[in-house]
This record gives structure tokens, C-alpha cells and sequence, in this order.
């Protein structure tokens, strides 16, 4: 098992670096055509990286103010002020709309992230527990009582293995927990 998960986390931490390589492939290109390609890549290095939070937050600013003014708009339409409108079921699910139009994305990671991050902490923690940290648990039986004595043996320390089991442990909360999780919620 432990060979499987070092395994399994060797590739990913070698896989990572590649898909973030910058190497730029030009067999069987031209000169013209592999400077061309080498002049492009550095324009597209130096321009400013989009989707800062700024712009964002603009958009998101002039998204709702849009759907504000739609809001109004219906709500001058059927003949009722804007507040009354959001009393009814039709002004609340236009309302949630807007709402998930703008915010969607962002809600979703946060409802799905965090309850993953608690409950595969929790996983990992029981994993840790029982590999690492608990060798044995027997039960004997207690003379004149029905219930049985739980006898827990726990791993010695100084083995080797334990500490190359924990730190694989470690990597593994980290690389299967933790950064997806952020990734979900900050994404």
C-alpha cells in the first residue's frame, strides 16, 4: 500500500513541473517561423496577465447594475414598486438569478470545497490514526464481566518506517486535501 501511494505521488509531483514547462517545440519549422513564434511568445509574456481582481470586480459592478435596472424595469412593467416585487416568489427567483449569474461560479466552489476539505481532513486523520499511530487493538476477556478489556499497542518511534510512513501521510493530506480544496474555493 505504501508503495502504491509513493507511487501515485511521485507522479504527481513530477507531472507538475511539466505541465508548467516553457519550452517551445520547432522541429521542423523554419528560422523566419521559429523567430516569429520566439517574438509572439515574449509579447504574450510581457502583456499584463487578464482577469485581474479589479476587472472583475468592474464587471461584476456593472453586471448587477444591469440586472438592477432589469429588476426595475419588470417590476415598473407589472406596476408594483421594486420593493414589493422582491416579496413575491417571482421577485425572489429573479432575485437568486441575478444573484448566481454574478456569483455562481464562486459560490459553488466555496459550498463544495469547504465541506470537502473538513470531511478529507477527517478521512485523512483516520487513515493517519490507523497507519501510523495505532499498531494493534486486541480485546481480551475480564473475568466476571461481560464487556471486554481493549488492549491498543502503538508504534515505536524510532522505527524507520513509521516516520517514512508518516511524512508519506503528510504528502498525501497535502497533495489530496489541502490543494484542491483552495483550489475549489479560491480557485
Amino acid at each position: 500500500m505504501i508503495r502504491i501511494l509513493m507511487l501515485v505521488f511521485a507522479l504527481v509531483a513530477f507531472s507538475i513541473p511539466v505541465a508548467h514547462a516553457e519550452r517551445l517545440l520547432v522541429d521542423g519549422l523554419t528560422e523566419e517561423q521559429v523567430a516569429k513564434l520566439q517574438l509572439d511568445a515574449a509579447k504574450m509574456k510581457a502583456a499584463p496577465a487578464k482577469g485581474n481582481v479589479t476587472d472583475r470586480m468592474a464587471e461584476y459592478a456593472e453586471i448587477g447594475q444591469k440586472y438592477g435596472v432589469a429588476l426595475a424595469a419588470t417590476a415598473k412593467e407589472l406596476g408594483v414598486a421594486a420593493d414589493e416585487l422582491l416579496d413575491t416568489t417571482v421577485g425572489k427567483v429573479a432575485l437568486v438569478l441575478i444573484v448566481w449569474k454574478v456569483m455562481g461560479d464562486d459560490l459553488l466552489g466555496v459550498v463544495v470545497g469547504i465541506p470537502y476539505m473538513v470531511l478529507g481532513f477527517f478521512a485523512w486523520f483516520y487513515m493517519f490514526r490507523r497507519m501510523c499511530v495505532i499498531k494493534t487493538v486486541t480485546k481480551e476477556p475480564i473475568e466476571g464481566r461481560w464487556l471486554r478489556k481493549k488492549i491498543v499497542t502503538y508504534h515505536d518511534t524510532s522505527n524507520e518506517s513509521t516516520w517514512s510512513t508518516r511524512w508519506v501521510m503528510l504528502l498525501a493530506m497535502v497533495t489530496c486535501v489541502f490543494v484542491p480544496s483552495f483550489i475549489m474555493i479560491f480557485g
